[in-house]
């Protein structure tokens, strides 16, 4: 297990280099500089030229890459170009926690409620919790988190006036973005716990536990769940990176100050650095969900080994 992790960690390296060769050169061919603004008077030429001769973005673009690279090995991802006086490290560092806490509580809900919706709609098939669990599912996965937080917004804090509308500045400004991010979370869950669930139950040692008379509870908590359980993680570490990588959309409509809004800003600004920055933070966080959720399996299932 160990040469295997190991292996895997070593991998993260041409990984990481591959995509960040391939989104430096996506990003520079795209039209458009950080230093074309949005606005109706844009800087003359002579102005731009300066600019990009100050940033080094005259330069060859395999220049370019190579003192963007020499620069991230020592920590720092150089200045924001379209946020004056800020380096981007900074800037990841003082919002990338609002979109890790968002992302880990939708993580969160989705198991604490998907788990149990699976489970209670295989033992009781065909039955009104599972047609309940089947609708709920339909309905999460066929939602987009933009559509579900508007009509969050619009039910429970422009109508009802129970929650604020944007911030994050407590627990009362987390439920309307928690939920809405975790929608589409609770139906996967739920819909791979359910399928798990009923092929477990066709086992021959779930038939010899209910022969031997065995509470079902004994029997759900014994021997069903954590065979069935192997499918369901094989979805919940790439889900935690989606959820966290993923909250730009829920962040723009909450108006929460996570790096996710910084994101599509420095998309549509050609804000490089910031790009870049963020693209490699979000490639290793999902690689390495998937290391632990390989790593999950042996700890479930003893008979699985890496060799």
């Amino acid at each position: 297990m160990t040469t295997y992790i190991i292996r895997r960690v070593l991998w993260l390296f041409p990984v990481v280099f591959i995509v960040s060769v391939i989104t430096f050169l996506l990003m520079h061919a795209a039209p458009g500089t950080p230093f074309q603004p949005v606005s109706d008077r844009p800087l003359p030429p002579a102005v731009i030229d300066r600019l990009e001769a100050q940033f080094g973005l005259d330069r060859p673009i395999h220049e370019q890459y190579i003192s963007w690279v020499g620069n991230m090995l020592q920590g720092d991802f150089g200045p924001s170009y379209r946020i004056r006086g800020r380096g981007v490290s900074e800037i990841i560092t003082d919002n990338m926690w609002a979109s890790i806490q968002l992302g880990s509580m939708a993580f969160g809900l989705a198991v604490i409620l998907g788990i149990p919706l699976g489970v209670v709609a295989a033992l009781r098939q065909n039955k009104w919790p599972d047609y309940l669990s089947t609708f709920i599912s339909v309905i999460g996965i066929a939602t987009p988190s933009f559509v579900l937080a508007v009509l969050l917004v619009l039910i429970f804090s422009v109508s009802l006036h129970w929650f604020p509308t944007s911030g994050w500045r407590g627990p009362e400004y987390w439920v309307l973005p928690v939920i809405a991010l975790s929608g589409y979370g609770i139906a996967q869950v739920a819909r791979y716990t359910r399928a798990s669930m009923l092929e477990v139950t066709r086992r021959d040692y779930v038939r010899t536990a209910q022969s031997k008379g065995l509470k079902e509870r004994s029997i759900v908590t014994v021997h069903m769940l954590r065979n069935a359980f192997i499918p369901v993680v094989t979805i919940l570490g790439p889900l935690l990176a989606g959820l966290i990588t993923g909250s730009f959309v829920v962040e723009s409509v909450f108006a929460i100050p996570g790096i996710g809004r910084f994101f599509v800003d420095a998309i549509f600004q050609r804000d490089y650095g910031l790009i870049m920055a963020v693209t490699l933070i979000y490639a290793v966080l999902i690689a390495v969900m998937n290391l632990v959720v390989d790593v999950a399996y042996a700890w479930i299932d003893p008979r699985i080994r890496y060799s």
